[in-house]
């Protein structure tokens, strides 16, 4: 038997037969028009913005925090000074004016902003100027102008990347803006260039957006609202409808007779003032918007209001599948977008699994920290600001940059668990601290000086103490 989903049998698109390579499915131009079409859904719909906004929220927000193993120091409190010293020197590069240089974004936001523009664009960059900050690098601006890739004899362009025989980045073809122009400026090592990029084969040298699968459900649930917003409006502005029965009171609207040669402008009237209408007369009988309004009408009529579903039921069902399939293109469950649905077993779970899609994410950012961390350590030792403990060389400096850890869910049964789970051995203090955004060995110092101060206050400390249970007490009435 052969598989079916190769065979034409007439009834859907037939199977695809050609395998480019990733970058090859998209020209230069085509790249743009996704990068365009991206961008303007994040500034006009709000669903586009909010997808990205929570995404970035879960994957960008890390914590540095130096590691300093007691056994390779003379005491511990060389150990400490050296973490302290490391750990402060991170924070003052974090700081916007030493890490970016136009002093717009510090360490934190810059990342922020680039998964969030890798997430639009498919990649972002980061280039290392001899200062020591860092340029951010839209990724439209990596982009060759002369077209080599055109050319038989140019080496290896891919997209604005110049890359060897193994797909390795050689250097960066990186333009400046001259309103909607792309001119030509440097054309930086590899090794200058920090990327964040989304790519889903091993050949690939751009990234693409995740978010290109969701572009066109998003753009038709933008139109689609927009349709029945106007629907609605409508109706509202139609809403009445008065019945006659009478075939000769057709000259007749409310009770009011009307002769057809009344002019169209408001202030125009008839001739005969007794026996036809001004518009106006027209206009102050019915309801107006804002006043309340009598309207007498004839014997032989009737008013009912129109009503209608708007938006009917099919509509809102189908935005809802519809919203579901826009935030798979980030993983995002659809219990984050309608918080009100589900049970506490159901919101639970649906974080778990999230918390899960986004590992790889977090470990991408973190591999973005490291080497700019990396470079900034040896610019501080080459330098002199940061002076390495005897015998040590770079690679023996270590550190980790903690993700931000989710809010506890139900803290109480969490806590708990885990204080099980750590006495029984199946859990790792230290891991589920950084798990959690913490670190046990801060923690033990912070207890011992939260201690130590007690005693020198003279205050009693029971970390063990079980909880109070108060007892309720029976009241007592006089009659009793």
């Amino acid at each position: 038997m052969a598989y079916d989903a190769v065979q034409d049998k007439k009834k859907r698109t037939p199977p695809r037969s050609i395998i480019y390579s990733e970058d090859g499915h998209l020209t230069p131009s085509e790249r743009r028009k996704l990068l365009a079409t991206s961008h303007d859904q994040l500034r006009n719909f709000a669903l586009a913005g909010w997808m990205v906004r929570k995404h970035t929220s879960y994957v960008s927000r890390f914590r540095f925090q130096a590691e300093a193993d007691e056994r390779r120091f003379a005491s511990r409190e060389e150990a400490l000074g050296w973490k302290t010293r490391v750990e402060a020197f991170i924070e003052r590069r974090s700081h916007r004016s030493r890490f970016d240089v136009a002093g717009r974004y510090s360490r934190q936001a810059a990342l922020t902003l680039t998964e969030r523009m890798a997430v639009l664009d498919g990649d972002h960059f980061w280039l290392k100027l001899k200062a020591g900050v860092v340029q951010l690098i839209e990724s439209d601006l990596v982009y060759d102008p002369e077209n080599h890739s055109a050319r038989q004899d140019a080496p290896g362009w891919v997209h604005g990347v110049q890359v060897d025989a193994t797909g390795r980045p050689l250097r960066y073809s990186i333009c400046h803006r001259d309103g909607s122009r792309r001119v030509p400026g440097i054309r930086p090592r590899a090794a200058n260039v920090l990327e964040r990029a989304y790519r889903n084969r091993a050949d690939q040298v751009r990234g693409v957006s995740p978010l290109s699968a969701a572009l066109n459900t998003n753009q038709d649930l933008y139109e689609a609202f927009d349709l029945n917003l106007v629907k609605a409006k409508m109706h509202a502005l139609f809403g009445l409808a008065i019945m006659k029965k009478s075939p000769q009171s057709t000259n007749l609207i409310g009770g009011l007779p009307i002769s057809s040669t009344v002019e169209t402008e408001g202030s125009a009237e008839a001739e005969d003032d007794d026996e036809t209408t001004t518009v106006n007369d027209i206009k102050d009988n019915f309801v107006r918007p804002g006043a309340a309004s009598i309207i007498e009408l004839a014997t032989d009529e009737d008013i009912k209001t129109i009503e209608s579903s708007t938006p009917p039921q099919q509509f809102r069902d189908y935005s809802e599948l519809m919203i579901h399939l826009a935030l798979c293109a980030l993983d995002l469950p659809y219990i984050f977008f309608d918080e009100k649905s589900g049970s506490f077993s159901i919101h639970r779970t649906a974080r778990i699994e999230y918390d899960k899609s986004c590992a790889e994410k977090r470990e991408a950012n973190e591999e973005l920290l490291d080497e700019w961390t990396l470079w900034q350590i040896t610019l501080a030792v080459i330098s002199g600001e940061l002076d390495l403990p005897t015998g040590w060389t770079l690679e023996d400096v270590a550190w980790d940059w903690v993700p931000e850890a989710t809010p506890w869910f139900n803290e109480k049964d969490e806590v708990e668990a885990a204080v099980t789970g750590i006495r029984a051995g199946i859990i790792s203090p230290v891991r589920h601290c950084k798990e959690h955004g913490g670190d046990v060995f801060q923690n033990i110092d912070d207890r011992a000086k939260v201690e130590q101060y007690a005693r020198e206050r003279g205050v009693a400390l029971d970390w063990s103490a079980a909880p109070v249970t108060l007892q309720q007490v029976p009241i007592r009435r006089d009659d009793e």
